[in-house]
């Protein structure tokens, strides 16, 4: 029964069950071996990634879930208008250049490296450091909707693409020869814009697939159309609009 219910009800039809009868409360809501079991399930499948990261450590999963649920109202508020504000604390005071979020999580480009935070707790679970050649700048970021893969374009023209749960760096793509300061992706391709006044289709083997030329100056603005017929949207410094 435990498993049905996990595998299907929303943290919200777990509360109401419990409120049903005195036998659900001890399954659903107190400290017991079934409540953990219920509460664990339901984070798993509704936040995976973030469950999994955090899945080793003894954890409380039905507060873990009222965090996610909460960062998530906060989110939504927010993109109605209401003025909530979800701030979180740096460890150091380098400027943040891009950020992308998906789901619980933000990743964000920073001085010299990549960040992941996680948005419920206000923390900062991964620093990806990302100046292997020396040029500190990290000017584009991406995560992948499964939030497993972050992509982050340099000022020194590589891209490299990291898993987020190992925190290595799987590849650097490389071939622009200036600052990389967009990139978007999907299941087949990463598309990346750059100072070098191009803009490029990459395959996740590492492959430049295509490179479109057509922008006098810097090329910053990007918009990738997944679906069909997959256009590529590109704005730079010569005020147009590709």
């Amino acid at each position: 029964m435990v498993e049905l219910m996990g595998a299907f009800l929303t943290p919200a039809e777990v509360g109401r069950v419990a409120r049903s009868c005195r036998f659900f409360r001890q399954v659903c809501v107190t400290n017991s071996a079934s409540s953990e079991k219920l509460w664990k399930a339901v984070c798993f499948r509704l936040w995976p990634l973030r469950s999994s990261l955090n899945g080793s450590e003894a954890r409380d999963w039905r507060t873990f879930s009222l965090e996610r649920q909460t960062c998530d109202r906060r989110w939504e508020k927010g993109l109605r208008g209401s003025p909530a504000v979800s701030t979180m604390i740096k460890s150091d005071e380098s400027p943040v250049f891009n950020v992308h979020k998906r789901g619980d999580m933000v990743a964000s480009a920073e001085d010299c490296c990549v960040r992941i935070w996680d948005l419920a707790r206000k923390t900062c679970q991964k620093t990806f450091a990302c100046n292997s050649s020396g040029n500190r700048m990290v000017l584009g970021v991406f995560l992948t909707e499964d939030q497993s893969t972050v992509l982050s374009g340099g000022a020194d023209g590589d891209i490299k693409v990291w898993d987020v749960k190992r925190g290595t760096c799987g590849r650097v793509l490389t071939g622009h020869s200036g600052a990389v300061v967009t990139l978007k992706a999907d299941a087949n391709k990463i598309v990346s814009t750059s100072f070098d006044g191009t803009c490029k289709v990459w395959s996740w083997r590492g492959r430049c697939e295509q490179t479109l030329i057509g922008h006098r100056g810097h090329v910053c603005g990007l918009s990738f159309q997944e679906s069909e017929p997959r256009n590529v949207w590109t704005g730079a410094d010569d005020g147009l609009v590709k």
